[in-house]
């Protein structure tokens, strides 16, 4: 935090709003600063083994649907369409009737 940012804190009777007014170093002594620093080392090794975890369980993860209903057939599974293929020079040097006349044929 540095000065000039803004605080906010939940307390029991309402929230309290801050602004950070000025940020001094303060020395402390290595028997003080033990527990925060083992604290944050605690946290540091918990966060890296729940992330840890999370990797392997998403890795092994399966999903198995109990209801039918929810359950993709190879049918209505969706499927990635290739895009559509640029005009041929060929194809745009025909006049455009014969295109017309070939949609009609079809009529």
């Amino acid at each position: 935090m540095v000065a000039g940012d803004i605080i906010f804190i939940r307390a029991q009777e309402g929230n309290i709003i801050g602004r950070i007014q000025a940020v001094k170093d303060a020395p402390v002594a290595e028997g003080e600063a033990k527990p925060f620093i083992e604290r944050g080392l605690l946290g540091e090794k918990r966060k890296a083994a729940a992330e840890a975890e999370m990797k392997s369980l998403r890795s092994t993860a399966k999903v198995v649907f109990l209801d039918d209903k929810y359950k993709l057939d190879a049918a209505a599974a969706p499927t990635v369409e290739k895009p559509a293929e640029a005009t041929k020079p060929e194809a745009a040097a025909k006049p455009a009737s014969s295109h017309i006349e070939k949609g009609l044929s079809g009529l």
